[in-house]
């Protein structure tokens, strides 16, 4: 299983390749530091799951989600948007968009460990 995230914060990007390694270390982890670099690596592959942060410099996630979903080749790829934020409106802007689900950045890597296994479910 390959797993794209696409978050500025370089913590973040380590704290999330750990729990993806904590959980299956079989699992490829890819990251990209915006939705610009994101794209870039959308371009040479398609991933079984799309992680993204929604506040990045260069192209924000709800720019990035947009190109996502207007790519024939990655329609199907669950999007989960990870986000410090808790706004209902931003949730429901997001999952417009095309995003599959919206969670709330957990605080703790056991939280992040749980969310991950809340989104893929029964394959992580």
């Amino acid at each position: 299983m390959v797993l794209l995230c696409i978050d500025d914060d370089p913590d973040d990007l380590i704290l999330f390749k750990d729990a993806v390694r904590f959980i299956d270390n079989s699992y490829t982890c890819i990251v990209a530091s915006n939705g610009r670099e994101a794209l870039m690596v959308l371009n040479t592959m398609v991933p079984d799951y799309i992680f993204l942060d929604i506040n990045m410099p260069i192209m924000d996630g709800k720019e990035t989600l947009r190109f996502i979903r207007k790519d024939n080749r990655l329609t199907t790829v669950p999007i989960c948007i990870l986000s410090t934020s808790d706004s209902k409106a931003e949730a429901d802007y997001c999952m417009g968009l095309g995003a599959t689900e919206w969670v709330v950045k957990p605080n703790s890597f056991e939280g992040l460990i749980r969310s991950l296994r809340g989104v893929i479910g029964g394959r992580l």
